[in-house]
């Protein structure tokens, strides 16, 4: 093949008709991949280019390269900034989920690119520009693809010319309107920041004026938070919740302003400091290619702004916290922005206990391998749903001895004591996951949007050939995923017996479905081993991974398939009556999930909080 054409956005599809014919479309995006079928224009994957074996592993091995790589980082920025060594703040490993976000998405991107390049071997690339847009503080690649930044140089390395596909043109109208310009939803976030710094501000009031008893300071308030804190009030305990927004309210009063210039004036000379060091750069060599250009601007953001950020926030919140001191702050994740670090470090120094409480599946059972790097390595106390999320965590050398403490999840406990009316089961649930949503990291959950969107189709159409029995399609929440939904409404003839279930949370329908069908699984299957039901899970390698022993336990429960394939197969044969999995195998829930599984976990939650803060 001679040419290539990158298609990564809807958008870019009027472009293709000013191209030369014969050009090979390679999709980088589910709404890409939806856009071309709508239009009947056919197009390759980049995953078909790279093993998936190999994908994986290069993006685990990563974890070695970035433990390195922030123990490195961190020694640098506490040498060249006092306040960060003074507070023992060490920002890289703060951030370690931001820049393992940033590694992975430009070295698994460069990975797939050398892949399909070197086996397609192409005269020419036409791209999409990289179009410029700010740095987030999470350093994610946003409006700003990070295909386009890495094009040109995989072309380059495998003796290919770069071609820039012409940039659409925006709308006289609205480039001349001075009003548009200014209320622009561009600029809608920065708005929206500066509303949400002045209302954080006005919510921790009460914190700082002080509490009129001990209390719990929250920081997240999702998955089992809720429930805590429901069961903690019940006991008559005092609980406050910080608002996890990561907005700093600005700095007040000469000294602070005064104090973060300097730390960012210091950060700046090491930044200087690192761009010289040709070995420092030289770290970002990934696939042949140097990454480094890539990543700059965010590093750059890093490095200069996160150091004044977290100091900020860490002094901020030492005051808050000498002020009104809570028994310890709780939270379900250790990913949140500079605020929620300044918590964590504050509270540290003030020796308050930091306990997380596991955020749903992917300790195992799913594996998430970002989720044993950062909230299975945090510091702190560490409430998870069974054993095997210990057993795992202490195996892997995560946490010490008696950091992790087993007490069942008391969301799940809530679901599984639900009476829900009798209905008759008449439609099996297919439970779809968007990677895109959970973008830019490898691997296992997330990033390789356009082959999970072809392995969807994939699943729908065979699901289509059961034409007695009715399926519905369970949207992830908070995602429409139009790419799919518009791919379903155009298919002629209708894909009949497969319906979109809308405006339903996964607990809501649980006990009327007749099966469940994944082919990625989230904490929707744990909600799924709480009935009794058929369930098929297809074990796609490139999104979905299990830990051994879990792996081993929900073979017993669970029918798993390699591929959408088997699973027409095996599904046949339990329609026919062949019993594929025991329904009534409650190991795996009891591992992972719902511990000694009577309906108390919330009791040992409250019970372990009390120990760990010394009032039991």
């Amino acid at each position: 093949m001679s040419k290539l054409v990158l298609i990564e956005q809807a958008s870019d599809l009027p472009r293709l008709g000013s191209l030369p014919r014969g050009v090979l479309v390679l999709s980088l995006d589910a709404k890409a991949s939806s856009a071309l079928d709508l239009r009947k224009i056919p197009y390759r994957l980049l995953e078909e280019f790279t093993p998936a074996e190999e994908f994986n592993r290069a993006s685990l091995d990563r974890y070695s390269w970035l433990d390195a790589f922030c123990v490195d980082l961190d020694r640098r920025m506490q040498a060249s900034i006092p306040a960060l060594r003074d507070a023992d703040i060490k920002p890289a490993t703060l951030h370690y989920y931001a820049l393992k976000m940033l590694v992975d998405c430009l070295a698994s991107k460069a990975h797939l690119l050398s892949g399909a390049f070197l086996e397609l071997r192409p005269e020419a690339v036409y791209y999409t520009p990289a179009r410029k847009a700010s740095v987030a503080p999470d350093l994610l690649f946003r409006r700003e693809s990070a295909f386009s930044r890495l094009c040109p140089a995989a072309a380059k390395a495998a003796g290919a010319l770069a071609l820039p596909m012409p940039p659409p043109t925006a709308l006289a109208s609205d480039a001349a309107n001075p009003l548009l310009r200014r209320f622009s939803p561009r600029r809608w976030p920065r708005y929206l920041r500066g509303i949400l710094s002045r209302l954080e501000d006005c919510a921790l009031q009460p914190l700082r004026r002080g509490p009129p008893r001990p209390f719990v300071l929250a920081l997240a308030e999702w998955h089992d938070i809720p429930e805590i804190l429901r069961g903690l009030a019940a006991e008559g305990w005092e609980t406050r919740r910080a608002p996890f927004m990561g907005v700093l309210p600005a700095p007040r009063g000469g000294p602070l302003r005064n104090a973060l210039r300097e730390i960012d004036s210091q950060a700046e000379g090491l930044w200087r400091g690192l761009c010289a060091d040709s070995a420092w750069r030289g770290r970002f060599q990934f696939h042949g290619l140097d990454l480094f250009d890539s990543a700059q601007e965010r590093l750059e953001r890093f490095v200069t702004r996160a150091p004044s950020e977290i100091v900020h926030a860490y002094r901020l919140w030492k005051g808050r916290l000498s002020a009104a001191r809570p028994l310890c702050v709780l939270s379900c994740s250790s990913n949140f922005g500079h605020a929620g670090h300044g918590v964590v470090v504050a509270a540290r120094e003030a020796g308050i206990p930091f306990i997380l409480y596991q955020e749903g599946g992917g300790y195992g059972i799913p594996h998430s391998p970002m989720l044993f790097a950062t909230d299975l390595r945090a510091e702190g106390w560490f409430l998870s749903y069974g054993p095997g999320t210990r057993e795992l965590a202490q195996h892997r050398g995560l946490r010490p001895e008696g950091r992790v403490v087993d007490v069942g999840s008391a969301i799940l406990d809530r679901l599984a004591a639900r009476r829900p009316r009798p209905a008759e089961a008449s439609a099996y649930h297919y439970v779809l996951y968007n990677p895109a949503t959970n973008i830019q990291h490898h691997p296992f959950n997330g990033g390789t949007s356009p082959h999970h969107f072809a392995q969807q189709k994939r699943m729908l159409r065979i699901l289509s050939e059961f034409h007695s029995l009715s399926f519905r399609i369970k949207l992830p929440p908070n995602d429409d995923m139009p790419h799919l939904t518009g791919w379903l409404a155009a298919q002629t003839p209708p894909l009949r017996n497969c319906k979109l279930l809308l405006g339903a949370q996964m607990q809501d329908t649980l006990h009327q479905a007749a099966g469940f069908i994944f082919n990625f699984a989230s904490t929707s299957l744990l909600e799924a081993l709480l009935t009794d039901k058929p369930i098929f899970i297809v074990e796609d390698p490139l999104q979905i991974h299990f830990d051994p022993e879990a792996r081993s336990l929900l073979a017993r429960r669970a029918v798993l398939c390699r591929d959408p394939d088997e699973f027409a197969s095996l599904f046949r044969r339990h329609l026919a009556g062949e019993v594929l999995a025991d329904v009534q195998d409650a190991e795996a829930r009891r591992r992972y999930a719902t511990y000694l599984d009577d309906g108390r976990s919330l009791e040992r939650a409250c019970r372990a909080v009390r120990r760990i803060c010394g009032a039991d």
